[in-house]
């Protein structure tokens, strides 16, 4: 809600043609393509955000906005139990 209220776009499941992108935080500077991945308790988070960002990099995800000037930020997140990780990219 508070990034709403500063402006910034917030899509879900985002469907592309190979897939569909978890979120896109679109702010007025940039743009966040974030892939999750769920994992057993006792999962390493580390291979979780890894194949996260591998996912959005494979599938090509960051096509959807290449006439969009702003850099596009690859974030893979990873979840297992309590525990959470992440991986992230620039573009």
């Amino acid at each position: 809600m508070i990034l709403v209220l500063m402006g910034v776009e917030i899509d879900l499941e985002v469907l592309t043609d190979k897939g569909r992108i978890d979120g896109v935080l679109a702010f007025s500077d940039k743009i966040y393509l974030i892939e999750f991945k769920h994992g057993k308790a006792g999962s390493k988070i580390d291979n979780l955000a890894k194949k996260a960002l591998k996912q959005i990099k494979d599938k090509n995800y960051g096509e959807r906005f290449l006439n969009d000037g702003r850099p596009r930020i690859y974030l893979g997140v990873g979840f297992a139990g309590k525990e959470m990780g992440y991986k992230i990219e620039s573009l």
